[in-house]
């Protein structure tokens, strides 16, 4: 048996007032696939309350239709639980019982980490007040990227392994991988290439110039000289910068270059001015999560502004997999996996390189 819970007569008037929106919305207990379409709906974006048995605010009499008692629910409980077989955790039901009689259904659905079905196998996802079905193969497939089911890493794009045979990073790959692979054998047992064309992660890692085919895998560098929570045309100090290369060099590049943009900004102190100083690890920390957790599907690139009193980084792509606002700071979740693991092995392989040529070299990295 759920839960039953007495609401006042002010509750209810309160929850009458409530506005159907992107968290809200009420059904008519006759329509269960309806039901089970909003439900499917609000797993798929970003979780709401849907409340089964109050007609919506265009409709008269809007309690007449509350359920009589628990048991008439049933029904409809069941229809919604089939829909969370991989996680009934972020499903939340209970009853609401009103001061002059009747049940209303809560239901509270928490955004899921995979892809939530309407009783009749159509996926909806959550867009204001209304549930949008995702009809297309295209908006399917960007609802898997957006959860995290998928990666664009996976993506084959335009370029083949002879492309990459001879860049920098992949002879320190190969230098040092154990047994000595080939780069088709590489590629092979990483799953970097299909089709003998390369994967986006490939290129990515690997490419001198990966943005020649995914312009958006740059970094966009902007200096305002403002202290205004925005930055207008007229604050900006002469042309963006655009940052390009491997991913691996295009993380120190953007640290190196925005480290040069916060020391040039002025601070007065007891001696005079003074340059500002940031912590370069932070920086670097920050940069290389905006590019190793960002959505490359997205023609967007990675945007870092320097104001006279913060830096500001933005990345492009959704809250992916099982992270919200609320749990962000506990739950982990990588978008580029592939990605993210062979950053590190690239990383740590140019280090023995540096170590074993003696040559003097210092860096910090946290991938």
């Amino acid at each position: 048996m759920w839960q039953i819970n007495n609401i006042s007569e002010n509750s209810v008037e309160a929850l009458l007032k409530k506005e159907e929106d992107q968290f809200c919305d009420f059904k008519d207990k006759s329509n269960v696939a309806k039901c089970t379409k909003t439900i499917s709906a609000f797993a798929n974006a970003d979780g709401g309350d849907l409340y089964i048995g109050i007609r919506d605010r265009a409709e008269d009499d809007r309690l007449g239709y509350l359920f009589v008692n628990p048991e008439e629910a049933n029904g409809c409980i069941s229809a919604i639980y089939e829909q969370f077989a991989e996680g009934v955790e972020y499903l939340y039901v209970e009853y609401l019982q009103f001061p002059a009689g009747g049940l209303c259904l809560h239901v509270i659905v928490q955004k899921t980490p995979f892809v939530v079905y309407s009783s009749d196998k159509r996926v909806f996802k959550r867009q204001n007040a209304s549930d949008r079905e995702l009809k297309t193969a295209a908006d399917q497939q960007a609802l898997f990227l957006e959860k995290g089911i998928r990666s664009f890493e996976d993506a084959a794009v335009e370029a083949t392994s002879g492309e990459i045979s001879k860049a920098p990073l992949m002879k320190i790959f190969l230098e040092n991988v154990v047994p000595h692979s080939t780069v088709e054998d590489l590629l092979r047992k990483e799953r970097l290439s299909t089709d003998d064309r390369l994967r986006a992660c490939a290129l990515l890692l690997f490419d001198e110039n990966p943005q020649s085919l995914l312009p958006q895998a740059a970094v966009k560098l902007y200096r305002y000289r403002t202290l205004a929570s925005e930055g207008d045309r007229e604050d900006l100090e002469g042309q963006p910068l655009t940052i390009e290369g491997p991913i691996y060099d295009l993380i120190y590049k953007a640290v190196s270059k925005t480290k040069e943009k916060v020391e040039e900004i002025p601070l007065m102190s007891q001696g005079g001015l003074a340059s500002i100083k940031y912590p370069e690890e932070a920086i670097h920390e920050v940069i290389c999560n905006a590019l190793l957790h960002r959505d490359y599907s997205i023609n967007d690139y990675v945007h870092i502004r320097v104001f006279d009193n913060r830096i500001e980084v933005e990345s492009p792509g959704r809250l992916a997999g099982p992270i919200t606002v609320k749990n962000i700071l506990k739950q982990r979740f990588v978008v580029t996996k592939k990605l993210f693991v062979l950053l590190q092995n690239s990383h740590h392989r140019r280090i023995k390189m540096l170590a074993r040529d003696s040559t003097p070299h210092s860096e910090q990295c946290s991938f």
